[in-house]
């Protein structure tokens, strides 16, 4: 099975090393051998170990030779990789992506251009990388009622945020640490502010809802303002302070949102630590489910990639190309995030002042938002940190609490607000 390879960066070329050094069990497993011979490239002077394939700078070169059967994406961006995709659908090849971001955006009329086609168009590496999340969707889970999805889908964050608890590091240092260690990027808004994360939700709820799901209409709050004294607090109270994706189907409505949460200590999302990543299922029948490992990386993605390979070439074997359809997506209502039902942390600095905690108490009380728990600690110059943990409420009562406590004449500073999940 001859092989195109759009791209020979990190990804790609994590690709043909695996298809080299592992030549001897993707034959036997895919049923016959998979040869990469093309690759696009951008720099033809670049140095090339010496098992790389032949390389072109023409994505034609590609696209029009009849002999490649199969199109590997892994360039990354929207495009040129939507036209070059589209365009090995058109020539009648089969195609393996690892592009998160097409596929948010514009993967329901490709995922339909490949089924009218009778092709293959698999992106298993585009979530969460060697974590096979997208495969158990389709098929192990297929029979099931998804319920919801939680995870921990971003190796950036969840470094950022496993640095910042055991170093009591500040956001920014660690940072600083990530993209030294190529944890981050140069330019880490992708991945900080959570729209990389918000990528791989749409994806998933797309395959676990049957329905569209936009990138813009998942929530996304980014991890910036998370400082040392919200982790320090997370732990006292039992709680670690991660960045969710979080997908749940309820009356024929979706509510879809990515964004920093304190993380109960007895839900195991709470040690997922490092760059790893993880995913929590819930389906009717089979229940709960956590698919763990390594979210991103040359090796994981590569592995990813490479089983979207044996799958297309066993259906290759087998005269079974589209066998397992995903665009049967439907027109759903998504919830709006304000009228999420959520539990909060919220962290004031209040000037001490007779009855000011009764105050602050009967704003949460006029929004019908009530408090579980009050941390107390006494600061210079008469002030207090005060720490307020809720019950579950209407995030638009909250966001009116918050409103009412800022106007009262005690407040100092209202430090931060964080959800909380179970």
């Amino acid at each position: 099975m001859k092989i195109g390879l759009l791209g020979l960066g990190t990804v790609g070329s994590g690709v043909v090393d695996m298809l080299t050094a592992n030549a001897d069990i993707i034959s036997a497993r895919g049923g016959t051998t998979i040869e990469i011979t093309r690759c696009l490239v951008q720099d033809m002077q670049k140095a090339r170990p010496a098992h790389a394939p032949s390389i072109t700078k023409r994505a034609e070169d590609i696209l029009a030779d009849p002999d490649i059967e199969v199109v590997v994406e892994v360039m990354g961006g929207v495009e040129p990789a939507w036209t070059y995709i589209a365009r090995a659908l058109d020539s009648g090849k089969h195609v393996v992506t690892a592009n998160k971001e097409l596929m948010a955006r514009h993967g329901r009329e490709l995922l339909k251009s490949a089924e009218d086609k009778g092709l293959d168009l698999l992106f298993e590496a585009a979530v969460c990388a060697g974590i096979p999340v997208i495969q158990s969707l389709k098929n192990q889970l297929s029979g099931n009622r998804v319920r919801s999805i939680m995870g921990i889908v971003n190796g950036t964050t969840n470094y950022i945020l496993t640095r910042m608890h055991a170093d009591r590091a500040e956001y920014n240092e660690v940072l600083a640490e990530a993209q030294e260690k190529g944890f981050a990027e140069a330019d880490p808004t992708a991945d900080v502010e959570n729209f990389d994360a918000q990528s791989k939700l749409a994806i998933l709820c797309g395959l676990a809802f049957a329905c569209a799901v936009r990138p813009e209409d998942i929530y996304r709050q980014g991890i910036g303002h998370i400082e040392t004294t919200d982790i320090e607090y997370a732990e006292l109270l039992g709680y670690r302070v991660k960045s969710v994706a979080i997908g749940r189907q309820e009356d024929g409505k979706i509510e879809a949102r990515v964004h920093p949460a304190m993380v109960s200590l007895a839900n195991p999302l709470s040690k997922v630590d490092g760059p790893n990543n993880a995913v929590l299922l819930q389906g009717d029948f089979v229940g709960d489910l956590m698919l763990f490992g390594s979210g991103a990386g040359k090796d994981a993605t590569a592995s990813a990639v490479v089983g979207d390979l044996i799958e297309i070439a066993r259906n290759r074997h087998s005269g079974a190309h589209g066998r397992i359809g995903s665009t049967n997506f439907e027109e759903k209502p998504i919830q709006d995030v304000s009228d999420s039902l959520n539990r909060y942390y919220l962290r004031v600095t209040s000037e001490d002042r007779p009855r000011a905690l009764g105050q602050i108490a009967l704003a949460f009380g006029d929004n019908d938002v009530s408090l579980s728990a009050l941390e107390m600690h006494e600061l210079p110059e008469s002030r207090s940190e005060l720490v307020f943990l809720t019950h579950q409420a209407c995030e638009a009562n909250f966001m009116a609490t918050l409103d009412a406590i800022r106007e009262l004449p005690m407040i100092e500073k209202l430090d931060n607000w964080i959800r909380v999940v179970s």
